[in-house]
This record gives structure tokens, sequence and C-alpha cells, in this order.
């Protein structure tokens, strides 16, 4: 699950930022898509949220993982 939502917001970062280079709006270019610049700088946004979130969520895994590794009665 934790490793899907990485792949999640990587994708949604990468192609994010894709979108918002090939729509040629904004800048000195004309003509553009604005559609496709917001849609390109939701899925930014969107990743900037999940990344750390599933980062978060991981570590919480990883601690919860040791502290039942260490508190195992022998």
């Amino acid at each position: 699950m934790l490793s899907r939502a990485m792949i999640l917001g990587a994708f949604c970062f990468i192609a994010g930022w894709a979108l918002v280079f090939v729509s040629g709006y904004g800048g000195n270019s004309t003509d553009g898509s604005e559609l496709v610049w917001q849609v390109g700088g939701l899925m930014v946004y969107a990743s900037l949220a999940i990344l750390p979130i599933t980062a978060l969520a991981a570590l919480g895994v990883l601690l919860r993982s040791s502290a039942r590794r260490l508190h195992r009665p022998s």
C-alpha cells in the first residue's frame, strides 16, 4: 500500500511538471493551454502532499516494527 502511494506521488510530481512545461502557458509563450497548465499544477501540488504523508506513514510502520522487536519477551 505504501509503495503504491509513493509511486503515485512520484508519478504525479513528474507528470505534473511535464504537463506544466508542455502546456506552453505563462512566461513569454503565447497560445498555451491554461487547462493543461492548471491540471499539471494540481498534480504537482497533490504530489507535495502525497509524498511526505506516505513517508511519515512508512516511518510509523518502521518504528512500530522496531518497537515490537525491542519489547519481544525473551
